[in-house]
């Protein structure tokens, strides 16, 4: 799998790009852990050993980085952009859970910062750096603490301002 996320890799990284490139890999963590577990049904709604599984597709992926790659992803995602990235995150996710009854969405849409937070701490491993807390997202409670950037991303992994502003 190829962990270089392009939206990460650049100056300025690029919401959308990043969003999109992690609705890729839920999507194709989600397909290889029911292959792994195609034949045991009570391991695959394990949530934890599929969360340990999807941070060994991240660590593995991560093996083929370059040190300065791996550095830049890391110094974006632990950033003011990772940040607010990660707000921007928890906040859709809460929205969808309130008001979408699809539970691939719902889940899909939780994974996103679980995976931000388990692609940090694949990096910091990567680095050197083991037993790493990732802080916080940033504080975002409302739709207008997002901006039109974060909205568009949002929508480009199908959550739309409809379901942003559900529960204005």
């Amino acid at each position: 799998m190829d962990i270089r996320i392009s939206g990460l890799m650049t100056k300025t990284p690029q919401t959308a790009r990043t969003l999109r490139y992690l609705d890729h890999l839920v999507k194709e963590t989600d397909i290889g852990w029911a292959d792994v577990n195609d034949d045991n049904p009570e391991r695959l709604c394990d949530q934890v050993a599929r969360r340990s599984y999807s941070r060994n597709v991240l660590t593995a992926a991560l093996e083929g980085q370059s040190f300065n790659a791996c550095t830049r992803m890391l110094a974006h995602l632990e950033g003011e952009y990772g940040q607010h990235l990660r707000g921007v995150l928890d906040f859709a996710a809460e929205q969808v859970g309130q008001t979408e009854e699809d539970p691939v969405k719902v889940s899909t849409a939780y994974k996103y910062p679980l995976f931000v937070e388990d692609l940090i701490i694949a990096l910091h491993e990567r680095l050197g750096c083991y037993d790493v807390l990732v802080d916080p997202g940033a504080d975002i409670r409302r739709y207008r603490d997002l901006t039109s950037r974060d909205i568009k991303a949002l929508s480009c992994v199908g959550i739309g301002a409809d379901t942003l502003t559900a529960n204005a």
